[in-house]
């Protein structure tokens, strides 16, 4: 779990549409790492991993392991793919990419000291072409994600696993797998009921919110491709997946989505799929955007039409490699950053294509802020009421040369005396999280009372909203 101490104004429940003006919201796109790509598939390299046929879309999941001081990696690959194996790279432009049956996926795993060199280690653990000298930890696994449990009592069962084992088109069916090391897993066992699609990333989670394990997955619906959420008190029996978010038509069909539990909510990392018109410059792609629930249950897109991780520049065969299609895993806390790992692939998603590991950055709790419309004039962000516990609270903001923020209190509409924007201190040099201030009076001497705060500014970007203060839910 990341930070849970805020109130990000991405959230529609703390902002009051109909008193703000001049304000929009705009996602923050994370920064790229210039080290990036980090991890290539290596089918061709010297010496070459034969099973690293082709990586597709990787589903990477990754998170930082203490008792081996060092970040986890694993993605799914196909590991026999003769449409990917029998044409080279140099012939691949004018080559039309068919799947055959013969299409086998696996999990891979890989490590790194730093979370920037990641090592692919000899695992010993499947046989491919007569040798276990690679790094599969699972054949016919697809879409896997590994969950470590230090709740759990037990040490065999420390680590937890859920994919979806694919042996063909007609044979398939969800399972779950457990282990001491992050390596060794036990003998799979299937789901005791229902056998979703799942084909894609199969993204499980420990939700400390609702005390559960919860599991994002996909179903179709009538051509279309929905995230669906399962939920389990012991990872082994799921409730039946059902349909918790949507895109919009064909162009924009929710392909995967990581989540991770964050400030009053939940933030989600849905792959958009772009498909229904082959003209469009974006078909056939796939881009990440930002997503928002205060539930887990209920989603909607952050900014729809602006992605978190924007694709790179270029087109198949000669652009950069996440140039087509952007495959995240939920974020992690690398010091006072926030670390989003992706899939890149410099082909579009039924194409041939080559792939490699990404990563991308943003600051704690900027992932998306209000600055105004028109520039040459103010904003004013409005809140819904919060009852204030205490005399601390802060904004987070970003400012421009002669930018300020400033702030009053509200009763509804009514103006609370002491509280007004001539009582407060300006924020003018701060960039970062600034203490609201005012001259004589103190905050809890509201004693509780429901208050919105009217926040305005010129040349100013708000992010969010932490304190002595909750949040009252809206009729």
């Amino acid at each position: 779990m990341l930070n849970h101490n805020d109130y990000l104004f991405l959230d529609t429940s703390v902002v009051n549409a109909q008193q703000t003006r001049n304000a929009q919201l705009r996602i923050r796109p994370a920064e790229k790492s210039p080290t990036a790509p980090l991890l290539w598939e290596e089918y061709s390299a010297d010496p070459p991993r034969s099973w690293e046929a082709r990586f597709d879309n990787g589903y990477p999941h990754v998170f930082w392991d203490p008792s081996i001081d060092r970040y986890r990696l694993y993605y799914t690959v196909f590991i026999i793919d003769e449409s990917s194996t029998s044409v080279s790279h140099e012939s691949r432009p004018s080559s039309v990419y068919i799947p055959g049956s013969d299409r086998t996926a696996a999990l891979c795993y890989a490590e790194s000291r730093d979370g920037i060199m990641w090592e692919k280690p000899e695992l010993g653990i499947v046989e491919f072409e007569g040798n276990a000298a690679n790094n599969i930890v699972m054949r016919n696994a697809h879409g896997t994600s590994v969950v470590r449990d230090e709740r759990d009592p037990n040490p065999e069962r420390r680590y937890k696993l859920i994919t979806k084992l694919e042996f063909s088109s007609t044979h398939h069916f969800m399972v779950v797998a457990f282990s001491d090391d992050g390596i060794h897993f036990s003998e799979p066992r299937p789901w005791p009921r229902y056998n979703p699609r799942a084909d894609t990333h199969n993204f499980a989670y420990w939700d400390a919110q609702r005390n559960e394990f919860g599991l994002i997955t996909r179903l179709w619906s009538n051509g279309l491709r929905v995230a669906a959420k399962s939920e389990s008190s012991d990872f082994v029996s799921w409730s039946e997946p059902r349909e918790v978010f949507r895109g919009q038509g064909f162009a924009e069909q929710v392909y995967s989505m990581p989540v991770v539990p964050y400030a009053q909510g939940y933030l989600g990392f849905p792959a958009m799929f772009h498909e229904g018109d082959r003209s469009s410059a974006d078909f056939d792609t796939v881009d990440t955007r930002l997503a928002f629930s205060t539930d887990g249950e209920h989603w909607e897109l952050v900014c729809p039409d602006q992605a978190i991780v924007g694709r790179g520049a270029g087109h198949y065969p000669d652009g950069d490699f996440d140039s087509s299609c952007i495959y995240s895993a939920a974020p992690i806390s690398i010091g006072d950053e926030i670390a989003l790992y992706y899939m890149g692939s410099n082909g579009p998603h039924t194409g041939y294509r080559e792939a490699a590991l990404g990563r991308a950055t943003f600051e704690k709790d900027k992932f998306a802020y209000y600055e105004a419309v028109d520039s040459d004039a103010e904003s004013l962000l409005v809140t819904t009421p919060f009852s204030l516990s205490g005399n601390t609270v802060e904004l987070l903001v970003e400012l421009d040369s002669e930018g300020f923020v400033e702030v009053e209190l509200r009763k509804g509409l009514e103006q609370i005396a002491g509280f007004g924007r001539e009582e407060f201190m300006s924020i003018t040099e701060v960039d970062g999280w600034a203490i609201l201030q005012f001259d004589a009076q103190k905050l809890e001497s509201l004693g509780g009372e429901a208050v919105s705060f009217w926040i305005h500014g010129r040349h100013a970007r708000v992010f969010a909203i932490r304190g002595a203060l909750e949040s009252i839910p809206r009729p």
